[in-house]
């Protein structure tokens, strides 16, 4: 009986505590798919319609929606970070850099920039790997489609999630991070195409 009645305290003086302190408790992970898509390369469908799929766009270097063509700029390679509890999304598209007779490969990763749109909302691009909360998305659980899994993706810089701003899809709207709302313009397919080799 004292045991309860010493864990109940406990329990009660956490959840207190964490409010009031602005630091709300949540659980162990709050990444729900944890290590699942470790080394595997997606697409990112959108749920509003899953031929539409997360694009980079090697001519603006902006990330938006773009008719599935099953091209390396629409290919991502996802690696969990245990640390972070968190992805890193890197484009299988690598930026092509020329020095001189020299070609080097600058990996690509999914990012929130420091750019915002006309609304002041942050926009997604890709940057090349730095350690930087911007690059780091967990994987928010939300249901299951025919297609895969699908999920938010909630940035640990800003806490917001992917969005398609005003439900719309195509290379003219470069997709955003906003807080969530459970609209279906939030909501994305995990799918596997393929793995990458271990060494």
């Amino acid at each position: 009986m004292k045991k309860e009645i010493k864990f109940g305290l406990g329990l009660f003086l956490v959840m207190v505590f964490g409010i009031v302190s602005g630091n709300p408790t949540v659980a162990a992970s709050a990444n729900d798919a944890g290590a699942k898509y470790d080394d595997k390369i997606v697409t990112i469908q959108s749920l509003l319609d899953p031929w539409w799929v997360v694009d980079y766009d090697t001519e603006t270097f902006e990330v938006s929606t773009h008719l599935n063509q099953g091209i390396d700029s629409q290919k991502w390679l996802m690696s969990y970070n245990e640390q972070e509890d968190a992805y890193t999304i890197r484009c299988r598209q690598d930026r092509i850099i020329i020095v001189g007779d020299e070609q080097f490969k600058n990996p690509l990763y999914l990012t929130v920039s420091s750019a915002e749109d006309e609304k002041g909302n942050e926009v997604i691009g890709v940057e090349p790997e730095y350690p930087n909360e911007r690059r780091f998305w967990r994987l928010v659980e939300d249901d299951v489609h025919m297609d895969g899994e699908v999920y938010y993706l909630e940035n640990l810089y800003n806490g917001d999630v992917m969005d398609a701003p005003g439900l719309n899809l195509g290379k003219e709207h470069q997709l955003i991070t906003f807080p969530k709302n459970g609209e279906d313009n939030q909501k994305w397919i995990i799918q596997v195409e393929g793995t990458v080799a271990q060494n």
